[in-house]
């Protein structure tokens, strides 16, 4: 089977799975996800303008106790819900557009994690690893509901794509490809915005053969970015006055996850947002006055002032988000599917911890992946963290998942010694073979 063949079957199988799936949860009432994109879109599309109702945002903070402002302008990255509000304004409101826009974005990722897991290890494992994201349950279920979860690891998969591409040519083209969805990327999620420093460093080790054409393309890459970004901090500096890069929102985050309550709360399975606006407003905290970057100021400041007076503490705690992150526990607890979560997942983080060991993958351009797994793992250690936010790192588990099958296989067969083939050098290019033609 050809390249381009097993490209085009993986998507038409995620995309009818994903499809039966969504119309499962639309059967069942539960096709439910995070609505304030959603209203986002809709006001977008009713030229009320870009913007959310602060008792929305920060689920329950009462303007009229507390005198904070009433709307949030910049408070998250805009890109997916302005493709929602695209999706509205040319399909209108209704379930069905929104179900076919989620399936048909999820199931782009089986075969971009098949292309990646070509260049990584070898037709076997990332054909093996590419069906293990088509179905794997956290991924069906959970993609298909209006969450910027699927684009995002959509578009990251994208990225790691063009990433190993980019080592193998540095030409202008992938470069600035490569800068078109990094950009994208940030736009959907904004903790992503450093991401950049582990691409660099990367980038620079894998291409040690040839450093000046790795500075060429990071330059490339770094101005394509900015320029997709550049709109997106023009508008916040015209409404705010400030430079704001991102969002407004990461202040209120990293204050939920630093906190005097955070421990009790996380150990109980519970989201911490309404708890936070309800101490908020119980407490009378005085928010008159302070501009929408103003009020992000304040809760960073207060978070900061909290892991300064106890360090100590401050990374007990942060251990706890990390094994949140990575617990096959579903956080927050009472969501449904916790008992199918626990066993999917924890099979999964099983077989890629094998395949870590057994497949060796000494080849320079694996660090990317155990880069983005260090990276995402710091960032919700710092700030929160629950189970969805570590799900665009899955289908990277399943390709190493899939290396340990493979090693198994073989060692049945009497293989010489059970090593799926990674790849030795960063350019180096698979070899052929008579299905490949």
């Amino acid at each position: 089977m050809t390249r381009r063949a097993a490209v085009g079957w993986l998507f038409a199988l995620a995309l009818a799975i994903r499809l039966a799936a969504a119309l499962g949860l639309v059967a069942l009432d539960r096709y439910d996800g995070d609505v304030n994109y959603r209203r986002t879109a809709e006001r977008v599309v009713a030229g009320e303008g870009y913007f959310i109702e602060t008792r929305e945002l920060f689920d329950g903070l009462d303007p009229e106790r507390t005198g904070v402002i009433d709307r949030f302008r910049s408070s998250r990255a805009p890109l997916y819900p302005l493709l929602l509000a695209a999706v509205i304004w040319m399909f209108g409101s209704g379930i069905l557009p929104m179900l076919l826009l989620h399936a048909s974005v999820a199931a782009l990722v089986p075969p971009l994690v098949y292309l990646i897991g070509r260049r990584l290890f070898d037709r076997r494992t990332a054909t093996i690893g590419a069906l293990i994201v088509t179905v794997y349950p956290y991924s069906v279920m959970h993609d298909v509901r209006p969450f910027e979860t699927g684009l995002f690891e959509a578009l990251l998969a994208a990225l790691v794509l063009l990433l190993f591409r980019l080592t193998e040519r540095h030409d202008r083209t992938t470069a600035a490809a490569t800068g078109l969805v990094l950009g994208a990327t940030i736009l959907v999620k904004s903790f992503f915005i450093a991401f950049p420093a582990v691409i660099a460093v990367w980038l620079v080790l894998v291409s040690c053969a040839a450093p000046r054409a790795a500075v060429r393309s990071l330059g490339i890459v770094a101005v394509t970015s900015a320029l997709v970004l550049a709109p997106w901090i023009a508008r916040n500096y015209r409404i705010h006055g400030a430079l704001v890069p991102t969002t407004t929102y990461g202040g209120w985050v990293f204050y939920l996850g630093n906190n005097a309550w955070t421990t009790d709360l996380n150990a109980e399975g519970l989201e911490l947002d309404g708890y936070g606006s309800a101490r908020l407003n119980e407490s009378g905290t005085d928010l008159a006055g302070l501009s929408e970057v103003q009020v992000d100021r304040y809760f960073l400041d207060r978070g900061r002032a909290f892991i300064l007076a106890d360090p100590g503490a401050a990374v007990a705690r942060s251990l706890g988000k990390a094994i949140i992150l990575w617990s096959p526990r579903l956080h927050p607890r009472g969501s449904p599917g916790a008992a199918v979560h626990a066993a999917s997942y924890g099979l999964l983080l099983l077989l890629a911890l094998a395949g870590l060991v057994v497949s060796r993958p000494t080849a320079a351009r694996a660090w990317l992946l155990y880069g983005l797994a260090a990276y995402v793992t710091l960032i919700y250690s710092v700030f929160t963290s629950m189970s969805r936010y570590r799900k665009p790192l899955d289908a990277y588990l399943a390709l190493f998942a899939a290396a340990a099958i493979v090693w198994t296989i073989d060692r049945v067969r009497g293989g010489a010694d059970g090593t799926p083939a990674v790849r030795p050098q960063a350019g180096s290019a698979p070899a052929a073979s008579p299905s490949d033609s």
